[in-house]
């Protein structure tokens, strides 16, 4: 939802967001009610400013500290495509291991 609201919000100021615009979105599958709980609770928590809201228009301006989680969200999946990498990493060198550990036995049973 705060990615979402960083993109229609492109600096501090206030825009106008209606319903419609996030029902587009299929990202967002929430009906009025729970789009006004979503965006107070980002409000409580001080990632937007809310000057007014009903449960069809909205009056946003997102604060830096809202584009910053943002920011540490997107960092965050890059971090899951490390942990992709080392698993593969590992199984590499597990298999790796043992082709070598067949090789050096083979070798050993031919010097014999």
């Amino acid at each position: 939802m705060l990615s979402i609201l960083n993109e229609k919000c492109a600096d501090s100021s206030f825009y106008v967001l209606e319903y419609g615009d996030f029902a587009d979105d299929k990202r967002v599958r929430l009906d009025r009610a729970e789009m006004l709980k979503q965006i107070l609770y980002l409000r409580d928590r001080g990632f937007i400013k809310i000057s007014y809201a009903s449960e069809d228009e909205y009056c946003i301006a997102v604060q830096p500290k809202g584009r910053i989680n943002d920011m540490v969200d997107e960092q965050v999946q890059t971090v899951v495509n490390y942990k992709l990498m080392a698993k593969y990493a590992f199984l590499g060198g597990l298999i790796g291991g043992g082709v070598v550990g067949i090789i050096m036995t083979i070798i050993l049973l031919i010097l014999r």
